[in-house]
Parts: structure tokens; sequence; C-alpha cells
């Protein structure tokens, strides 16, 4: 018959063997393709399908729902706020049951033995059953402990602000990319079809020009000299192409389109308005110093280095446990097999004393060092404050003269069109003003994606939320509507 000792045996050398046995395993090509097969429905699952022309708006809303780094903090957030839940509990007294079995194969039988003389004073007895089964059920609870703790609960209750802070910066950082990407894509989307064509246009005219020159009598160099300035300006055109044809890729990247989606950007009515800024600076630099994500994080990073100098203190006292047990003893020949037991215990690592002040030490330089990079991103951020007013005017200014050029240069095209000559150099001139009119149109477009993401920068920079504190539903019609005009009226509610 199987005892007990026998099982548990066998049972310990088969975990043994088995865990001997392990060896990596390399995933099949199979398995990696079915992988990466879910991997990509999950990339794109419960998402909305792309009916109508995009705004700005809609596409910040769509980043902020679908954009996959910003999922990533969500769960960090998550993740973080499960860790402080963990932490909370390390904070309750610990509840210990036990129960055992003990069985001896003879007696467990002794006498007794006189120290002075020698003799036995007993016949050989015991008190002791051969199977003995006990249960306990202890409640104990260490105040050094307690306070360590509580210490740590609130080092991980501020790494949850922390999350959320780097969840915000995520989301301005996204905002600010989707709002330069939109600009691109939709310049990409208006240009690119007359661009095609210009270049199908110019293509047939350097062949004209060849012909042409061949067969006439006066100085080559003339047709040598307009074929050169319109290569440039093509290779020019080819340059900007090349851009122009990866912004619509890289924009539906950012709001987690599946590539190759087709879709179109919302053209605005009218001019292109230009955003203006009425503020002051030291407006800005105190906003920025009070809600930038990134200064917030110095804050709650300095009370956890705090904190571990309260931990490092409490270490050092010593520990007082109170205890409370109910226990049971199956043996026989107890006369009390269940009782109760109170217990109070000290105790003190005397050694905690000069260990304690080196962890204080380093803990309290933690701190310093805290504070101090605060202080050094604060200078920091005034000054990217400062550069991105700069960018933006600069910006503002660029747009406004490249918005002219291309007025000048649209009616010279228009003039060159209504010419009633029909000699081919001035179809050339037409081809090469039409050319110049059109790499202006592109430099209105670039210096226009380029002014709204310095405007863009200027409220990354003070720490701009796009989305409001709370909001009615996670619906992309109402984020859209939250985004437009929470970013509308930031300058009012500042």
């Amino acid at each position: 018959m199987l005892t007990i000792r026998t099982v548990v045996t066998s049972a310990v050398c088969g975990v043994f063997l088995f865990g001997c046995a392990v060896k990596p395993i390399q995933m099949t090509s199979e398995e990696q393709f079915k992988l990466t097969q879910a991997d990509l429905s999950k990339m794109f699952a419960d998402q909305l399908m792309v009916d109508k022309p995009i705004s700005l708006p809609e596409a910040m809303a769509r980043a902020v729902k679908y954009n996959l780094d910003f999922r990533v903090q969500l769960m960090d957030e998550a993740l973080k706020r499960g860790e402080l839940q963990v932490a909370m509990n390390g904070m309750l007294p610990s509840l210990t049951a036990s129960a055992g079995y003990n069985d001896r194969k003879n007696v467990a039988a002794s006498s007794s033995e006189s120290v002075e003389t020698g003799d036995t004073s007993l016949v050989t007895s015991t008190s002791q059953d051969k199977d003995i089964r006990t249960k306990d059920l202890t409640l104990a609870w260490n105040i050094l402990d307690f306070g360590v703790s509580y210490a740590q609960a609130k080092q991980q209750s501020n790494q949850v602000l922390i999350a959320q802070e780097k969840k915000r910066k995520v989301v301005q950082n996204i905002m600010q990319d989707v709002r330069f990407a939109y600009w691109r894509a939709l310049s990409a989307q208006r240009l690119l079809p007359e661009m095609n064509d210009i270049l199908d246009n110019a293509e047939d005219t350097f062949q004209a020009v060849d012909v042409l020159q061949q067969f006439s009598i006066e100085d080559p160099m003339v047709y040598l000299e307009y074929k050169q300035e319109l290569l440039n300006l093509v290779l020019d055109m080819w340059q900007l192409r090349e851009d122009l044809s990866t912004a619509k890729a890289e924009f539906a990247a950012l709001i987690n389109l599946p590539p190759g989606t087709n879709f179109i950007l919302k053209q605005p009515e009218g001019e292109l308005p230009i955003p203006d800024l009425d503020i002051k600076i030291d407006t800005l630099e105190g906003y920025a110093l009070a809600n930038r994500p990134d200064i917030r994080e110095e804050h709650y990073q300095a009370r956890i280095s705090s904190e571990e100098i309260r931990k490092a203190m409490i270490r050092m006292l010593p520990g007082f446990e109170i205890s409370y047990g109910n226990n049971y003893d199956s043996n026989s020949y107890l006369l009390n097999s269940s009782w109760k037991q109170l217990g109070l215990t000290l105790s003190w690592n005397i050694f905690n004393l000069f260990t304690g002040q080196d962890a204080i030490k380093a803990a309290e330089a933690k701190h310093e060092l805290d504070n101090m990079r605060r202080l050094s991103l604060s200078m920091a951020v005034i000054t990217q404050v400062h550069l991105a007013v700069q960018r933006f005017n600069v910006a503002k200014k660029v747009f406004i003269l490249s918005r002219d050029l291309d007025d000048v240069e649209q009616k010279m095209v228009r003039q060159a069109s209504a010419s009633e000559a029909a000699e081919m150099q001035n179809e050339m001139e037409v081809l090469r003003t039409r050319v110049s009119a059109f790499l202006a149109t592109m430099t209105k477009d670039v210096s226009y994606a380029e002014l709204q993401n310095a405007y863009g920068r200027i409220q990354a920079s003070i720490g701009i939320d796009p989305l409001p504190k709370s909001i009615e539903s996670n619906e992309l019609d109402v984020l859209a509507s939250a985004i437009e005009t929470n970013l509308t009226n930031w300058q009012s509610n500042l």
C-alpha cells in the first residue's frame, strides 16, 4: 500500500525529471504566419471605415481613438493602476492558514535521565500519537512593514500620475504630427494630378526643343539655355514629388488606416486661414511651467524620491508585530487540543542604524537630483516656448511672402497663355512659366504646412491638451467636435 511519503517522493522526483527535460522550441513558419495574421487583424479591428472626406478634427479624433502608440499608453496607465492596488494590498495584515499531517513508522517514545546521577528516572514512554494532524489560522500585523508598505503605495500612486502625464504627452505629439501631416497630405492630394500633367507636357516639350534645335538657324545656345533652365525646374518638381508621394502614407499611419486605403481629405473653403497668436510671452511661460507633462512628471518623480527617504528612515526603527492565532492539534495526549494564542514581538536589527544612514543619504541625493533635473527642464521649457513663438512668426511671414509670390506667378501664367503668338518659342515660355508657377504654389502649400506645424508646436510647448477633461462619449463625431472646440478656444482659456 502506498504511503503519503512515497507519493510525495515520487511527485518530487517526477517534477525534477520533467524540469530537466525542458528545451527551447523555435516557432515554426506556420505558427509565425498565424500570429502575424492575428496581429494584423487586431491592428485595424473595430475601426469605422472612411466613407467621407476627412477633416482635420476628424483626423485628430481618429488618431486619439485608433493610434497604436496612444493605446499603449492607455494600457500602461491601466497597468500602473493595477500595481497601485497591489501596493495598497501590501498594507493589510497577514492572515495565514496552515494544515499539516505527520506520520511516524514507530512511536515517539523517550525516557528521562538524571543529570546528577545518570540514573533513568522513568521507564520509556510517549506523549505523542504516531499520526498527528494540525491546523492553524493566524492573523499578524507588523507596524514597521505597514509603514514601508504605506510609503510604497504612495510611490505607486505617483507612478499612476506619471503614466497619465506620459499619455498627455503622447496625445499632444500625435496631434502635432497629425496637423502637419494633414496639410502635407492635402497639398499632395490637390497638386499631384497637376504635377503629373506638367511633367508629361515637359517631356513632350523637351523632344520638340531637340527637333527645333536641329532645323533652326538661330544660335543653338538659346535653346540649350532654355532647356537647362527648364530641366532644373523639372528636377525640383521631381524632388518635391517624392516628398508629396509619401505624405498621404505617413498621414494614414498616424490615424491607423490600413496601407493602401483610399481616402480623400476635406478641402477648406475659401482662403487658407492664417492662425494668430495674441498672448504675451510671459503668460505662455507661466502656463508651460504649470502644465507641461514632462515638468509634471519631474514633480511626481520628486515625490517618489521623497518617499524613498521616508522608507529608509522607517527601516531604521524597531519592528513591532502583533499576532493572534487559533490552533488545533489532534495529538490525543494533549489536555487541550484547541487553543487561542496572542503574541507581541519586538525586533530590531541594530545594524540598520548604520546602514540606514547610507540609505538615507542616497535617497536624499536622488531627491536633490530630481529637483535639479526639474529646474534644468524648466529652463529648457522656457527656451522652447520662445523658440516656438519665433518660429511661428517666421513661418507666418514666409507663408505671406510665398502666397504673394504664388499670386504673381499665376498672373504670369495667365498672361503668357493669353498671348496670340503661336511660335514654338512662346509655347516653351508658357511651359516654363507654368512650371515656375506650380513650384510657387507648392512652396506656398509647404510654407502653410510649416505655419500650421509651428502653430501646433506652440500649443505643445506650453502643454495644451487637445482633448477636454471630460467627453460625453468616445464616438468619432463627438471626439472631433470636442477637439475642434478645444483647439479653437485654447487662447481664450489661458
